[in-house]
């Protein structure tokens, strides 16, 4: 596995350089844990085509994705790529990843498939051509669950197709639309995911609702895994659907005090 397989702290929806830079200033070059940098990518903006005004508020064009990625260090740079049931066919997602990969920059780091359950054929044929060198974020979300008719036992068969070929294993019941976290009904999709996960020295993170004022939602779920990432995307916009500096500092200052549960 890629030495970048470790703790994150991710905000998702960066369109500005200014943005990431702010963001980045909240980490010392002490703390093991890293930004997440995710940046936002769709089989309909890879295109040119129309998009739901929220969402192409958050996306920005190919072209301009390099200026987002810096060369640090304390970053985890990541495309997060979304899709119709097309991107089930071979031809489209092997397309689009490679078209990500071609003009997202030197900093570029890898991916999360936004995808219920992507062909992991596909998957091993890319590592297989480019290795580990890139991350892969596989969201185990909505559609992903009711696919397996929330059955922990179906949902552990299918996530050990993609032991081993993904880096890290995404539990995500929002999608970027700020549902709250559920912790009731998470922790026992997260013992699936974790027991699946560990098995193939892959991680595990987690996402939905997250903000300065739910970051204890979190609480129990570090106490039981405290090396598991977490993301946050609507909790830290503001009305207009920016990202808003005064909620990205508060969360990522209550999430950095925050990795300490678990390990007293």
């Amino acid at each position: 596995m890629p030495a970048r397989v470790v703790q994150y702290i991710g905000i998702t929806g960066f369109t500005s350089r200014m943005a990431v830079e702010f963001a980045l200033s909240q980490f010392s070059h002490t703390v093991p844990q890293k930004l997440m940098v995710g940046v936002l990518a769709s089989w309909k903006s890879l295109r040119g085509l129309p998009m739901r005004e929220y969402w192409q508020q958050q996306t920005p064009r190919a072209k301009d994705v390099p200026e987002l990625f810096l060369n640090d260090p304390r970053v985890l740079n990541l495309v997060h790529y979304s899709a119709d049931n097309s991107a089930h066919e071979r031809s489209v997602l092997w397309k689009d990843l490679a078209k990500i990969q071609e003009t997202a920059g030197l900093n570029f780091h890898g991916f999360q498939l936004n995808l219920a359950w992507p062909p992991v054929y596909v998957l091993d044929e890319w590592r297989a051509v480019f290795g580990y060198k890139h991350t892969i974020v596989l969201q185990v979300g909505r559609d992903a669950i009711l696919a397996v008719d929330g059955h922990p036992r179906k949902l552990a068969e299918m996530l050990k197709h993609y032991g081993g070929v993904v880096d890290y294993m995404l539990f995500d019941m929002s999608g970027g639309e700020g549902r709250t976290l559920d912790v009731s009904k998470a922790l026992p999709i997260l013992d699936v995911i974790h027991e699946v996960a560990a098995a193939s020295a892959t991680k595990v993170s987690v996402a939905g609702g997250l903000e300065p004022d739910t970051l204890h939602l979190l609480e129990p779920i570090l106490k039981r895994y405290p090396d598991i990432s977490w993301d946050a995307q609507k909790g830290v916009r503001d009305a207009d659907n920016n990202l808003d500096s005064s909620r990205v500092k508060k969360y990522l200052e209550r999430s950095l005090a925050m990795t300490s549960i678990g390990r007293a």
